[in-house]
């Protein structure tokens, strides 16, 4: 998938509303019981990022963004304010658990550990912000890891593979894939300074999109 490595105004991705989506078929019997189909294994997030929109200067940065993106032509990343991080300095995520051979992890975010846990793929960590822990041990990027900031994984370096049993852990924020749903940008104008766009919804991206 086509992403440009780049995000909104901050104010107007604070002022987002969206979140989490799943999609699932129902079927009501005639006893009034049901039967679910989960259709997506996988979350896809929605967000309407018009609430963002205070000035007319954010209407401009809208749509310069819209037209360098040819609309839904190009993805981008976003910032879910809601929910942008993993781990905390005393407590990082665990991502898995070295086998001696293994050298590759992909960075995952955990939701409700335990027995009905859901591992949410983080495909775009943020530079920067990304801390690697083998047995609690802080690691160093490219001395002991490479990461691929496009698909989340990391691999550890010859010599630096985690030996069996020893856990790896991240603590990084991350970004979310997205694209405009529209192909149109409507503006509504009411007088020369005064103007609104209903509505701006984005929609996350799969990796294989």
């Amino acid at each position: 998938m086509t992403v440009h490595p780049i995000r909104l105004p901050v104010d107007i991705e604070q002022g987002a509303e969206g979140g989490p989506g799943f999609k699932t078929s129902i079927l009501t019997l005639a006893s009034g019981g049901e039967r679910r189909n989960i259709e997506w294994s996988r979350v896809r997030g929605e967000w309407d990022i018009s609430y963002g929109i205070q000035s007319k200067a954010d209407i401009d940065d809208v749509k310069a963004f819209f037209y360098a993106r040819r609309a839904n032509g190009y993805g981008f990343l976003f910032k879910d304010w809601s929910d942008f991080e993993i781990g905390a300095v005393g407590s990082a995520q665990i991502i898995g658990t070295g086998t001696g051979a293994l050298a590759t992890f992909q960075i995952v975010k955990v939701y409700e550990p335990g027995t009905y846990e859901y591992s949410r793929l983080i495909l775009r960590p943020v530079t920067g912000t990304l801390l690697v822990y083998v047995n609690a041990v802080l690691k160093t990027e490219t001395t002991h890891y490479t990461v691929d900031y496009t698909t989340g994984i990391i691999t550890f370096t010859g010599g630096n593979i985690p030996a069996n049993g020893l856990t790896v852990a991240v603590i990084c924020e991350f970004d979310i894939p997205v694209r405009f749903v529209q192909e149109k940008l409507v503006i509504r104008v009411t007088w020369e300074d005064a103007m609104e766009v209903p509505s701006i919804p984005v929609i996350e991206l799969k990796d294989n999109e």
